[in-house]
């Protein structure tokens, strides 16, 4: 066990080690500015000298910094497995020490490790994660990336693990880490273009619903193993997510969820009847546009009765598209008690160009 400070190591190993009645921990009390990198030096040597290449495994814990840096500092020293947790206390330590009397399998205690509490982090395996995985970062901060998790998590299975962090955590890492630390890493999704060169694919989460954006995401889901309509649900997942997120703060009356919902069938039913597929961007577009075009009715009180211009000045194409957009809106003009006016049926069809 290391932590920085005089005697704060030895004073929780000396508990920990008597409760048990046996020596389990080693302490190293190190003063408060000492780096990484003199942390690793000294715990290789005292693993050099303990010879722990034949044992079943390594524990250390600490009380602050980052157990990637760490364990890949480390992990070549032991010649065994090692196990990192990012949290030295008296409770945890004292769990671990039975477990190892208890003779666990290293691979359970490293597992249990993890139900310590969430702000713990542990490190075991090399590398960011033995599964593939996908990491989302944005520069926004962690809540942005879960949201769009959970987004994705909803159409895609857990064979694909996603993992959210700091935009200035993820920088550290591809700063100091090797390829071999993201082996299982698909791609990366993000907010911003990362100006450090590396392998892994960079996705910026704009880019997904515009064009050569969406063709290589699918590209990089088929390569993972999911199905044409596990990507294509996924899509459409974040078209809805990005929707909201775009209009929550503009609508002061409407439900944002349940709009967003209510505009979802409308597009799907103009893409029914045209029997065309909008591309993501002119879905978003259209999602946000008719989601705000419905508050803006509703407060107004509209009547669908003004018309800005001449019917006889409308083409025979915009009068069929008026028809049948009148149709389409129907079930939404009864929920909403309103009248879709020909104005904004107008502007729809420039949207849609057709």
């Amino acid at each position: 066990m290391i932590a920085h400070g005089s005697g704060v190591a030895t004073n929780i190993r000396n508990i920990v080690n008597s409760l048990c009645s046996n020596f389990v921990f080693e302490a190293f009390d190190m003063p408060i500015d000492t780096g990484i990198d003199e942390i690793s030096q000294e715990i290789q040597i005292y693993l050099k000298q303990l010879d722990v290449s034949s044992n079943n495994g390594v524990v250390l814990l600490f009380d602050m910094g980052s157990p990637q840096q760490l364990f890949a500092k480390i992990n070549q020293a032991t010649g065994s497995n090692l196990l990192v947790i990012s949290n030295l206390t008296t409770s945890i330590a004292l769990d671990v020490a039975l477990r190892v009397l208890q003779k666990e399998q290293f691979e359970d205690l490293a597992t249990h490790a993890e139900t310590y509490n969430e702000a713990i982090n542990i490190q075991f395996y090399e590398g960011l994660s033995q599964k593939n995985n996908i990491i989302i970062s944005c520069m926004s901060g962690v809540g942005i990336s879960e949201e769009i998790k959970k987004t994705i998590l909803k159409s895609l299975d857990n064979s694909l693990e996603i993992i959210t962090m700091e935009y200035s955590k993820l920088k550290n890492l591809l700063k100091y880490e090797d390829d071999t630390f993201f082996k299982n890493t698909m791609f990366v999704i993000t907010t911003v273009d990362f100006p450090e060169k590396f392998s892994l694919p960079i996705i910026n989460i704009y880019d997904i619903l515009d064009g050569n954006g969406t063709n290589n995401f699918r590209s990089l889901l088929l390569k993972a193993n999911f199905s044409s309509i596990e990507i294509s649900s996924t899509i459409q997942n974040l078209i809805r997510f990005f929707s909201v997120e775009g209009v929550k703060h503009r609508l002061h009356i409407l439900n944002p969820d349940v709009v967003i919902t209510d505009v979802e069938q409308v597009v799907q039913n103009y893409e029914a009847f045209f029997d065309i597929h909008f591309s993501e961007k002119i879905k978003l577009n259209l999602y946000m546009h008719i989601a705000l075009m419905l508050e803006r009715m509703v407060l107004s009180g509209t009547n669908g009765e003004k018309l800005n211009q001449s019917l006889s000045n409308l083409t025979d194409n915009q009068q069929e598209f008026i028809k049948i957009s009148k149709h389409i809106f129907e079930p939404i003009a009864m929920k909403y008690n309103l009248n879709v006016s020909l104005d904004e049926i107008l502007l729809i069809n420039e949207i849609l160009a057709l």
